[in-house]
């Protein structure tokens, strides 16, 4: 059959957005528990989708039955609230994905205490289960569930220059944050209610203690 750009399809309990060049983002499901998105999917007539993207399609009931998630190796993009309404507690990044959205692991996932990373993705690692950008400049996603030590602190990585917009998004366990001097670019804790403290390096030239 002829797809269009933004044509749904649903195959496997797992419904797609076809996004083009026989490509598809997963956007919602009605199977629960823990589900294995496949690398492709085929229509049953004459057309074989690759999933490159799993995406957001704005309703609360999106991925609300799954606890766990097993992403392909043909995955390019996570984006925008990924896992929307989602029990998952840890989700594993494959070495193929190239981009993730600013909410894209932090937006509705309130679960989600772990994010590993394939060692041989060029783009992104994980150290002690947050996200960070290859070459630790960048810290991209925080998961809300993860857990703190008994003061409730979490010290931001000497080296990290950028924290991601919405990288802390609803931390609500979240009481002291330490930023190093070498960050550059930080404003993402406004969403964390119980924050009481954050302590910036003395040496940091762009911002101090609020």
């Amino acid at each position: 059959g002829a797809y269009s750009v933004n044509d749904k399809i649903t195959i496997g309990g797992i419904t797609y957005n076809v996004t083009g060049g026989y490509n598809v983002t997963a956007i919602n499901t009605t199977l629960t528990g823990e589900i294995t998105i496949p690398e492709t999917v085929f229509d049953g007539q004459d057309v074989t989708f690759t999933v490159t993207g799993v995406g957001f399609d704005e309703s609360p009931q999106a991925w609300s039955g799954v606890t766990a998630v097993n992403l392909p190796s043909t995955l390019k993009t996570i984006n925008r609230g990924a896992f929307f309404g989602s029990s998952i507690t840890r989700i594993h990044i494959p070495a193929s994905v190239k981009e993730i959205s600013s909410l894209g692991l932090t937006y509705g996932m309130s679960k989600l205490a772990e994010i590993t990373v394939d060692e041989s993705n060029p783009y992104f690692k994980s150290v002690d289960n947050v996200l960070y950008s290859k070459d630790g400049k960048e810290l991209v996603a925080y998961p809300r569930s993860r857990p703190l030590d008994e003061e409730n602190v979490f010290r931001i990585p000497e080296g990290v220059e950028v924290v991601r917009g919405m990288a802390f998004n609803s931390i609500s366990a979240l009481k002291t944050l330490y930023v190093p001097k070498t960050v550059l670019t930080y404003n993402a804790v406004s969403t964390c209610t119980n924050l009481e403290n954050v302590f910036v390096d003395d040496d940091n030239p762009n911002y101090c203690d609020v």
